[in-house]
């Protein structure tokens, strides 16, 4: 479990999701036109993504933490779970293609994950990458601390529910609580690694 900073884990999942979804559309909107302080290949690639419908996901989180945990049926949690983890995703992804060039750079960790193409020898480019490799990727690269790449896994795991025929554990609607509080902790970090031109121009969460 990722630390609690300055009682952090005492706000209410409400303010936190409203937290996050400010600073994830904070990134969205300079990522996306990030021409003439990003490398050009690095913000063409953000230009070309959608980034608006990363941030329109996180304020669709909202929608998650409205609803009483005693009566959360299990569609709702699986969705939850499937909301939240396409955030992790997204901003794994937006990670990477600020990083654009070290990443095309790392042969050594690339190459040992399915990053790397094998049969085609070619490097896959991070937006179209799927979360487990993103994930393998980052610990391979030992990007991410030990406990934001184990959040990664476990919402990585509760997401893959949306598979529901097969029996897989949803966990709870503490179980989500915690891990987007958790989140909020990883989106901070991330945000804190990117290189914005002054501080002024840093998104916030508030």
């Amino acid at each position: 479990m990722i630390a609690a900073k300055n009682s952090d884990y005492d706000i209410p999942v409400e303010e936190v999701v409203t937290r996050i979804a400010t600073l994830l559309t904070g990134m969205a909107k300079f990522w996306s036109d990030s021409a003439g302080w990003a490398p050009h290949d690095a913000a063409q690639m953000l230009a070309q993504s959608r980034l608006d419908r990363l941030a329109s996901m996180a304020e669709t989180l909202k929608r998650w933490v409205e609803i009483p945990l005693e009566e959360i049926s299990d569609g709702d949690l699986i969705m939850a779970w499937t909301n939240l983890g396409s955030l992790v995703e997204g901003t794994l992804k937006l990670f990477l293609c600020v990083y654009l060039r070290d990443f095309k750079a790392d042969d050594e960790n690339t190459k040992r994950t399915q990053a790397y193409h094998g049969k085609k020898n070619l490097l896959l480019d991070p937006d179209g990458l799927r979360m487990h490799v993103l994930i393998d990727y980052f610990e391979k690269a030992e990007i991410l601390p030990a406990d934001e790449l184990d959040l990664a896994k476990r919402i990585q795991s509760k997401r893959n529910t949306i598979h529901v025929f097969k029996d897989l554990d949803i966990g709870s609607g503490r179980d989500f609580e915690a891990a987007v509080k958790e989140f909020r902790q990883m989106l901070l970090s991330i945000n804190s690694r990117l290189p914005y031109p002054d501080p002024i121009y840093e998104p916030r969460e508030f």
